[in-house]
Parts: structure tokens; sequence; C-alpha cells
């Protein structure tokens, strides 16, 4: 860093102790988080959040960075229950809700991606389809250690229980707080959730951990779209326990979709 901006790092605390500059700063980042783009997918238009570059990158790729995903959800059932394991900023939620009326509960413990999710759903006007549970799923009921890998808005690579990531390696730590984990089995035996037809998991890393937490309730879901992840071990860890579930690989280009064959 340059002298002027080792400057600029000096005056600014002094600067944010002056009552305009507060207020100058908080009506800046009211109106950053207020910005939304559109985006259509087929007949649907979405109002999303885009506060920053990377929400506006997520929505810009909407359509195309998982056109897998998006092909899975059109073949959902009419009214079905969606759970959406990492949810983020709800695209997936938004898209299920919207083009397939899913009953969806949204799964998202990030900080900078909870208000995100509530603001899409809210300028969706999808508050009567889709739930939030802003805690993180693991193998066991307890609380534990999350860990983000980046302050940003719209964030994704974080883990909970672990600090490693889908590649196995260790996140950069950019912030991590003690929160509540819970089962897939306890989500049903504890709160009363809905059971889900349908399972979308995305969370960067601790996939087969969240699945082994919910070995009964798996035996009774119709599909689940799942991004493995790539350390030694892990596709063989899901392929286990979907398998033990009843459920069969059908399609492993991008995501793995996994279906119940008809009885």
């Amino acid at each position: 860093m340059g002298s002027k901006g080792r400057l600029v790092w000096k005056i600014l605390p002094m600067l944010m102790k002056s009552k305009l500059m507060r207020l100058i700063a908080q009506t800046i980042t009211r109106f950053t988080i207020e910005s939304t783009s559109e985006s259509k997918i087929g007949n649907h238009i979405f109002i999303l959040s885009s506060a920053n570059p990377r929400l506006d990158m997520r929505i810009k790729t909407y359509a195309t960075k998982e056109p897998e995903t998006l092909k899975w959800i059109d073949g959902l059932e009419q009214g079905s229950v969606l759970w959406d394991i990492g949810a983020n900023i709800g695209l997936y939620s938004l898209y299920a809700a919207k083009s397939r009326q899913c009953k969806v509960v949204a799964f998202e413990p990030s900080v900078f991606c909870l208000e995100f999710l509530a603001r899409n759903i809210w300028m969706n006007d999808l508050q009567n389809l889709i739930s939030i549970v802003p805690n993180p799923l693991s193998n066991e009921t307890k609380i534990n250690l999350l860990t983000l890998s980046s302050r940003e808005w719209g964030e994704s690579s974080n883990s909970f229980g672990t600090k490693l990531n889908q590649d196995g390696v260790e996140i950069h730590q950019s912030l991590d707080y003690q929160v509540l984990g819970m089962t897939l089995d306890h989500m049903i035996t504890k709160l009363g959730l809905q059971k889900p037809n349908h399972i979308k998991i995305d969370v960067d890393g601790i996939e087969p951990i969240i699945l082994s937490g919910g070995t009964n309730l798996l035996k009774d879901v119709d599909s689940v779209s799942i991004e493995v992840p790539t350390y030694s071990g892990a596709n063989v860890e899901v392929s286990d326990i979907l398998i033990g579930a009843g459920l069969t690989l059908e399609h492993q280009l991008g995501n793995q979709i996994w279906r119940r064959n008809p009885a």
C-alpha cells in the first residue's frame, strides 16, 4: 500500500466520527443494498438483489451456470416439497417456487447471504412458498464453528465443524463464529418440518457429513441433486449413503442426480 493509501486509512476512522460522514456512509450502504436487476429464465422473470459484483455475476450466470440443476427442477412435481441445502441467495429456491410452485425450505447459515436470500424471496412475492432455515446442517445436532471464507455479500465456500473446503484444503478464514447445527433427521423429528420429496445440496465440501445425518429421511426422498466434493473418497462416501437409501445415480455431468426407481 502506498503512502496515499495509508493516509486514507488513517483519515477514515476520524471522518467516521463525524455524524455527517456516518450518515453519508449509511446512505450509500443502504442505496447499494437496494440495487436490483432482472433475470429471465424461460417464461419467468425474477427481480434479484445486485448490490455488488459477486451478486451481479450470480444473476448474469443464473441460466447458464448449472443448466442440469434447472432441468432437474423442471421435472419436479407441481407443489412438491424441496429442501435447498446451501441456498446462498436463493436462485434455485426461487426458480422451483415460481416455475413448479414447490414448497421450498432454504437452508443458508451465512450472515452475508441471508439478507439477500430474504430480499429475493420478498421481491418475488414468494414468502408463502419459501421458508428460510438459518442454521447449518451436519451429522449431529450441536453447536460448532461456522467458518466463512469471505465477508463479501453473496459469498460461498464456507464450512461447518471443519475448516476444509470441497478440495480437502483448509479454508482461508475470513470470519468464524459458533452456531447451532442440526441433522436432516432432526429437522423432521425435533422441528416437525414437512418431509421433502426432493433435496438439492451444494455446500462446498461437507455434503457427505450432512447426508450421514439424514439416513432415515433419505429413505423417503424421491430424488437428490448434489454437488459432490472433489477431495479423495468423497464420491464413494456420497454413493454409499445414497445407494443405501435406495436411490440410483441417473446423471453425473456437473452435479449428480439420484432418483428412486418406481416400486
